[in-house]
């Protein structure tokens, strides 16, 4: 699952047609309240943040993802109005792993989520007869069902 969280609808709706386009699962949010409430973080693949949002922004939303153990690993994109290199130095030091500036062309867009899902499937993650084991997040899932494991349960089980 794809999550992407702008709360300009006309943004929005272009980014979720052209990303169903191309054949990826999305969740579409307007605020961060919104997105913490959807965000399932065994099914989440990618989360793709604009940073001037009400209430909460996009920059302090991908600090508290980078802040808990079970959303530390999921793959962020910056996508803003900010396209100033302090603004870009500013996200990706902050654990953004890419940053585009808007406006921005759809086709480059889709490339660099592209790059972003290979990127996380590189991670180590195992599948064998429908269990599938991440290490970087210590999640197992049976047959697309997450499976809660203790520490040392997972241990030998990896």
């Amino acid at each position: 699952m794809i999550y992407v969280v702008e709360d300009d609808k006309s943004i929005r709706e272009l980014v979720a047609y052209a990303m169903d386009s191309a054949g990826f699962e999305t969740t579409c949010c307007n605020s961060a309240a919104e997105f913490f409430s959807k965000l399932d973080p065994s099914k989440a693949q990618l989360a793709i943040l604009d940073i001037m949002l009400p209430g909460e922004g996009g920059l302090e939303i991908l600090s508290r993802l980078r802040s808990r153990p079970e959303t530390a690993q999921i793959p962020v994109m910056i996508m803003s109005a900010l396209g100033e290199e302090m603004d870009k130095v500013r996200g990706l030091d902050l654990g953004a792993d890419d940053y585009v500036a808007k406006p921005f062309g759809i086709m480059e867009f889709l490339a660099r989520v592209r790059a972003l899902l290979r990127r996380g499937e590189q991670r180590g993650e195992l599948s064998v007869s429908g269990v599938t084991l991440c290490p970087s997040a210590r999640r197992v899932e049976v047959d697309g069902e997450t499976v809660a494991l203790t520490a040392k349960e997972f241990d030998l089980l990896e």
